[in-house]
């Protein structure tokens, strides 16, 4: 009887465990799914050991995966994992001293293959050489191989294929596997394992996480041609059963939450302006409904007189919809532009991720801590006039399961201002005396390209660099989105020049 892949559940985004990984873990522990996963970096040692140890105690087989392109970095990942109690290292590029490590100390060793860099990381490489290279590593005693498939800049099915097909140990497909077309390529291969992290938090394959984990597995176990629809697919009435649900879910967890939320709304606005935004609400263009522009910009501006003056305190909680409360008509909601299982379509309250996205990048330009962001496409409309701007679209609202939430880290408060003035949007960041960064967004590497499921994507890598206010030094540059997004306007319409 064939078997499925192994999935890899990674509690990661953009190559760092989530800070609520272990909350994650233990709404999705009673899951099939036997492999979790988690990088080096993004939690304290201390967490992540209890984390770990926690999985082993519910019966999962656990894995660290390691970002480290040196010897004394992968030796040190390989130790925190024998320390932590993993039972898989992954990651590292492979070296003896490693490899010797693992099996002196009882962990099983799956390192890359290839040249990899960066981080997220990426892959390239001959494919023949890619195989060879593994083969080796094999002969060396190695447990399997990570590859970094859907991060290779080639062609990344022949490498796949070629690596699971020649290779005689596991061999674990990891990188962006975001759709299920990918799904049904890992069905079709059969490689030992693949990973999800960062598709998960985007919502690739549904709302929460474990609606996610177990529509995937349905799929594995499905036929590409006979997928069973999902219960919240079936039909309106379902999926409004659905939603119900995760809105229930979601209430639960805000009763039981230690979180402190932002409530005081000033009038007086604080002195010091940290960033501030001004932007035309009425996109236009061919197939955009002029109405439903209109009922956006309505629903933006009851949003925006929720949420004005509101002061957010050292150690408070900005939560989206804490604030501008249910998308329902008796609340004064109108139909808008939603995404709905990946289609455009009218919706109550449509057009609010427009004023959540715009917060989003008050909150880039400052220090406060986002610990609750989701994407959809920013691809939902051709650039205005021609001139792309990074992340001014993708962050995604759901009321009220799918929020955006960022949190006060500094020692003093800020205030959230959001008005409309005629068909503009303007938002203001506040607090008492500048910070000492300031901030800049940088995107690298956008372009569309046309994939194997017949789809055009937004490709690029969005960067937050921090910069000392006093000296002009870049401080830190931190990828904060790894945009892949679908088109969804006509690519008819997608600039010659930017296509790959």
């Amino acid at each position: 009887m064939e078997t499925s892949p192994n999935l890899i559940v990674m509690l990661t985004h953009n190559d760092f465990t989530v800070e609520n990984a272990a909350e994650i873990f233990e709404e999705c522990k009673k899951s099939e799914v036997k492999y979790w996963g988690m990088k080096e970096q993004g939690l304290p040692i201390d967490e992540m050991k209890r984390l770990c140890q926690h999985m082993n105690e519910c019966g999962k087989t656990t894995i660290l995966e390691v970002v480290a392109y040196t010897q004394e970095e992968g030796l040190a990942g390989a130790k925190t994992a024998v320390e932590c109690g993993f039972d898989i290292l992954m990651g590292t590029i492979f070296s003896d001293a490693i490899n010797e490590y693992c099996a002196t100390n009882g962990l099983k060793y799956m390192p890359f293959v290839g040249t990899v860099t960066e981080r997220p990381s990426i892959l390239s490489g001959n494919i023949d050489d890619i195989v060879n290279e593994a083969k080796r590593y094999v002969e060396k005693g190695v447990f399997g191989i990570d590859l970094l498939g859907y991060r290779y800049v080639g062609d990344v099915e022949a490498l796949n294929e070629a690596l699971v097909k020649n290779i005689n140990a596991p061999v674990c497909i990891a990188g962006s596997i975001d759709t299920y077309t990918k799904l049904d390529s890992m069905k079709m291969l059969k490689p030992w394992a693949f990973t999800i992290g960062s598709a998960f938090f985007d919502n690739c394959f549904g709302d929460s996480i474990d609606q996610q984990i177990d529509n995937v597995c349905r799929h594995l176990k499905s036929t590409p041609a006979k997928r069973k629809k999902l219960f919240c697919e079936i039909s309106p009435f379902t999926y409004a059963i659905s939603l119900k649900k995760e809105i229930l879910k979601r209430h639960i967890k805000n009763i039981i939450s230690s979180e402190t939320f932002a409530s005081i709304i000033s009038t007086d606005k604080l002195p010091t302006i940290v960033y501030q935004s001004h932007n035309d609400m009425i996109k236009r263009g061919p197939g955009i409904d002029p109405q439903h522009q209109l009922n956006k910009a309505e629903n933006i501006r009851l949003a925006c007189s929720n949420i004005n003056g509101l002061i957010i305190k050292p150690g408070e909680t900005f939560s989206f919809w804490k604030r501008v409360g249910k998308t329902s008509k008796r609340n004064g909601f109108t139909e808008g532009r939603v995404i709905v299982n990946g289609l455009l379509k009218a919706g109550l309250g449509g057009g609010l991720c427009n004023l959540a996205n715009t917060i989003n990048l008050l909150v880039l330009n400052s220090p406060m801590t986002i610990t609750e962001i989701h994407h959809h496409s920013d691809a939902l409309a051709p650039d205005p006039n021609g001139v792309r701007v990074p992340y001014s679209a993708g962050t995604s609202v759901n009321y009220n399961f799918i929020d955006y939430r960022f949190r006060n880290d500094t020692d003093q408060p800020v205030q959230l201002c959001t008005w409309c003035e005629g068909d503009f949007l303007c938002t203001e960041l506040r607090t008492t005396q500048q910070f000492p960064c300031t901030y800049r967004i940088v995107e690298e590497g956008h372009h569309f390209h046309k994939e194997h499921d017949g789809n055009y994507y937004r490709i690029s890598k969005i960067y937050r660099e921090t910069i000392n206010r006093d000296t002009s030094e870049i401080t830190e540059r931190k990828l904060i989105w790894n945009n892949h997004s679908r088109v969804m306007f006509d690519p008819n319409l997608i600039p010659k020049e930017l296509i790959r």
